[in-house]
């Protein structure tokens, strides 16, 4: 069959499938890193117990060793390299022999590594692979440039869509507009094994305003609020009305210490505003998804708004 892989998570699974029977080790791997974390994306395994989501810290890993270093793409004895003898890595697994190639973005940064692990040394002869790795890293390089370009294409057409997608009151995305986000973010968190957190806001005693005001003074206050959130989480937020007086916020490439910062960052602007909000922030995790981020996040804005009904803790995020 002849038919072009659908993304660059076909594509990488089908390289490592081959080079599991062609360059024999016992993990081969396309791991992406964001500075931080080593993430796993693809797997073929034969006796680590590695899945697709499996996380290290990037600092222990051999890959980090790798680009740091400058060591070499494929030591058949980890022992002979100085870079590697003494990695983190190999304390919580037994690796004899290692080949890591890098998967370069259009701007030369590094997006991950194409990998592999055996826990025993292998024949030097291995080496005679390096072209062959050499090109079918490049290649998946240049697949994920392709996908990332139909990503940002995907992200405009979006925008054109958005008058069918934009609640009229706010500007924000409405529920369907919001589903639709979601959906594509928690697509590209699984093939990309990028970050993303998901931030509830709730306003209090939206009733009572309304009841006092008339709705004239809650759509002004909602009208406030977006503009307030829009104004701290700038473009690369995703803000949607998701109820009468209930926003949510993804928040691609961010994991939970930068998300709960942000989120600090938007309870001050809406309490200089004298908006009263209640805040719930939660990452997607491996494994659990987007969806379950969302409802962790919501779960943690009911916690949020019981603590400042109670008093004492006010202003604080759970």
């Amino acid at each position: 069959m002849n038919e072009p892989y659908p993304d660059f998570a076909a594509a990488s699974q089908a390289v490592i499938d081959f080079l599991k029977a062609e360059v024999p080790m016992g993990l081969w791997m396309v791991t992406r890193t964001d500075g931080h974390r080593w993430i796993a994306l693809q797997v073929a395994d034969r006796g680590y117990g590695a899945r697709p989501g499996d996380v290290l810290p990037y600092a222990e890993s051999l890959c980090a060793q790798r680009l740091a270093c400058q060591a070499p793409d494929i030591a058949p004895d980890v022992d002979q390299v100085d870079a590697y003898r003494d990695a983190p890595a190999r304390r919580r697994a037994p690796i004899g022999a290692y080949i890591s190639f890098p998967l370069l973005l259009e701007d030369g940064a590094v997006f991950g590594t194409l990998c592999a692990l055996d826990p025993a040394p292998r024949p030097a002869d291995m080496l005679r692979h390096r072209s062959l790795l050499a090109l079918l890293a490049r290649q998946l390089a240049t697949i994920l440039h392709v996908e990332l370009a139909r990503e940002g294409a995907w992200r405009e057409a979006a925008l054109a869509r958005a008058a069918a997608e934009t609640d009229p009151l706010t500007g924000c995305l409405n529920r369907r507009g919001w589903e639709q986000h979601c959906e594509r973010e928690e697509a590209r968190c699984r093939d990309l094994g990028s970050a993303l957190s998901v931030l509830v806001i709730d306003l209090d005693d939206f009733k009572t305003i309304n009841d006092r005001g008339g709705h004239a003074a809650g759509d002004r206050l909602l009208r406030a609020t977006a503009d307030r959130i829009r104004d701290v989480i700038g473009p690369a937020g995703i803000l949607a009305r998701t109820g009468g007086d209930e926003f949510a916020i993804l928040l691609p490439n961010l994991a939970a210490a930068g998300a709960e910062q942000l989120a600090g960052r938007l309870r001050a602007m809406l309490e200089a505003g004298a908006i009263a909000a209640s805040l719930g922030v939660a990452e997607r995790k491996p494994y659990r998804g987007l969806d379950e981020a969302w409802q962790r996040a919501d779960r943690r804005m009911y916690d949020d708004k019981e603590r400042r009904r109670r008093g004492g803790l006010e202003g604080r995020l759970p």
